[in-house]
């Protein structure tokens, strides 16, 4: 079961990449369909735990930067995929001593359907595969060591939001997502992501040809 999700997920990895590809190689013939997207998120990441766990768990800053490249299918659906740096993680909270907080950085690819509501609402929601690049444990004494071994090289979770239009092509607006897999390595603690936080977006426009 652990290596059919693990599967999943880079195969979700690998189609996200895909479909970039696919989105890119077309873009030169349809440029007025296309508007790439700069974008970037602050919230907050936690952990959810097995149940039966005693381990608590604490919120840290989360942080989320990235381009995606939004596809226009007719005027009021849209596809959106691209490139992402996400950082998030967990505080494990002790009764006593020190309390070790964990962040993961992972490069990330989504794959959004979005929906416009209305000339300034919009909603969106889809899978996002994500690839660990960096672990890092720290302590309030300073103390911080590299822990990637501890956890897995890809993750999957889920995303929805909703986004409200500026004018000058600026977007604002809040999501939440939630992991899907099993992202710790040691023991029979099942972790998974999850996190909620405001998000900004600037919608660059392509010439029409």
């Amino acid at each position: 079961m652990k290596s059919h999700f693990l599967f999943s997920a880079k195969s979700m990895f690998c189609n996200s990449l895909v479909v970039l590809a696919g989105l890119l190689s077309s873009q030169t013939s349809n440029a007025q369909k296309f508007t790439p997207v700069v974008m970037a998120s602050f919230g907050y990441s936690d952990w959810t735990l097995s149940e039966g766990s005693s381990l608590k768990t604490g919120m840290l800053p989360s942080f989320e930067a990235g381009l995606l490249l939004d596809y226009e299918i007719n005027s009021s659906l849209f596809l959106e995929s691209g490139l992402q740096y996400s950082e998030v993680g967990a505080e494990i909270k002790f009764d006593a001593g020190d309390s070790p907080m964990y962040s993961l950085g992972y490069v990330s690819l989504p794959v959004y359907g979005k929906v416009r509501l209305s000339k300034a609402f919009s909603v969106y929601a889809g899978p996002k595969a994500g690839y660990l690049i960096t672990a890092k444990e720290d302590y309030s004494d300073g103390q911080k060591q590299d822990v990637k071994d501890a956890f897995k090289e890809t993750d999957l979770s889920v995303e929805g939001g909703i986004n409200y239009t500026l004018p000058g092509g600026f977007e604002v607006g809040v999501h939440f997502k939630q992991g899907l897999l099993n992202i710790y390595n040691n023991g029979n603690t099942r972790v998974q992501n999850y996190g909620f936080g405001v998000n900004a977006a600037y919608n660059i426009k392509m010439p029409k040809s």
